[in-house]
């Protein structure tokens, strides 16, 4: 069982690469079943991840790869929870506000993402 979830990611992964590499010509239509899963795990405060998310992860959008990319956000990052169950953020205490903020509105709105790239044209 292990290995046929093995082989199936890598055929994710392989399908990924040659769609990013060569471009979509046409749009492709997969179920949400076979989306290549994608998990962003970023700092709301990080000045790294900002320049990710806005130089290099809204190309997906672009390119119509976001048809076959099951993207999920995740503000959580470096963030480190101690002994004492309190959560303790890379950037600050203002980067844990912001992180939970972000994280209780993909919660709540969990579509807007997609919706607001929707249509999203360079």
């Amino acid at each position: 069982m292990k290995s046929d979830r093995c082989n199936n990611l890598r055929s994710h992964v392989v399908l990924l690469v040659l769609i990013a590499a060569h471009g979509l010509s046409a749009p492709v239509t997969v179920g949400s079943e076979e989306k290549v899963k994608l998990t962003l795990y970023y700092e709301a405060l990080c000045p790294a991840c900002a320049d990710f998310i806005v130089n290099e992860l809204y190309k997906i959008f672009v390119n119509g790869l976001i048809s076959v990319v099951d993207l999920k956000l995740s503000p959580y990052g470096n963030a480190k929870i101690t002994s004492n169950r309190t959560i303790v953020c890379q950037h600050g205490g203002w980067e844990c506000l912001l992180n939970t903020i972000e994280a209780c509105s993909i919660h709540a709105w969990p579509h807007v993402v997609r919706l607001t790239f929707s249509n999203f044209q360079e």
